[in-house]
């Protein structure tokens, strides 16, 4: 994401959770199943699996994306990649304190840019889970958890989120807009970012394209065709 400035807004509530996900098989717009042909994925040195039951959490909502409306056209404008694809991996992780998600997607449609039907990416989101001790040793606030305990602080997770969407699932297939990472970005070099959230449409039962646009936590939808979306698509080229 261009000009990311990802603002943390307040640390808030205190909760349990417990976070479970399911595996789909992957299909193309005809229904027949992908293989990988490309693997493209990029490794990262952190890694978290998420709370798991018996960590305090730390809810944190950012705001990361001021620059795109629910309007697709300019998203699809700036996308240097469209595809389709199904989310295989999803790896929280975390760049300068602040919380990201790796979701390894393989692509069943490719509808602008050099990434192939078949390729298996890697695409970085903005928000996910991290260790408070992660976050405590890049921003040196250790002060502002005065009220928790050491054994607390070692055993509590950021659970940060954009703009109140949901974190990425397995299970359906989406369309994500992609930018190559930015010089300046903490993120892996030569790696892809998703460009907007507003950019990310998923299929529903009746074959349509939705689209949850996120402002202040509130959600609303649009439903587009595929003849819609590829038509807009065609007129960013």
């Amino acid at each position: 994401m261009k000009g990311l400035k990802a603002i943390l807004i307040i640390l808030v509530i205190f909760s349990f959770i417990f976070v479970g996900c399911k595996s789909s098989k992957v299909n193309d717009s005809n229904d027949k199943s992908i293989s990988v042909l490309r693997d493209l994925t990029i490794q990262v040195d952190k890694t978290y699996l998420g709370p798991d039951g018996k960590n305090k959490i730390i809810n944190v909502d950012s705001i990361a994306d001021s620059k795109y409306s629910q309007d697709l056209k300019p998203i699809f404008d700036d996308s240097e990649e469209i595809i389709k694809g199904t989310v295989k991996k999803i790896t929280y992780t975390s760049f300068k304190g602040i919380a990201w998600t790796k979701v390894d997607i393989l692509i069943s449609d490719s509808y602008k840019g050099n990434l192939k039907i078949g390729d298996l990416v890697s695409v970085f989101m903005i928000g996910g889970y991290m260790k408070l001790t992660d976050h405590i040793d890049y921003h040196n606030d250790k002060f502002r958890f005065s009220k928790l305990s050491e054994n607390e602080i070692n055993n509590t997770v950021i659970k940060e989120t954009n703009n109140g969407m949901p974190f990425q699932t397995f299970g359906n297939d989406f369309i994500y807009c992609l930018v190559t990472t930015p010089a300046f970005s903490p993120l892996p070099k030569d790696s892809y970012e998703r460009l907007s959230p507003a950019g990310e449409l998923y299929i529903d039962n009746n074959g349509d394209f939705i689209q949850d646009y996120y402002n202040e936590g509130k959600k609303t939808s649009y439903n587009f065709s595929i003849e819609e979306i590829k038509g807009k698509i065609r007129s960013s080229e």
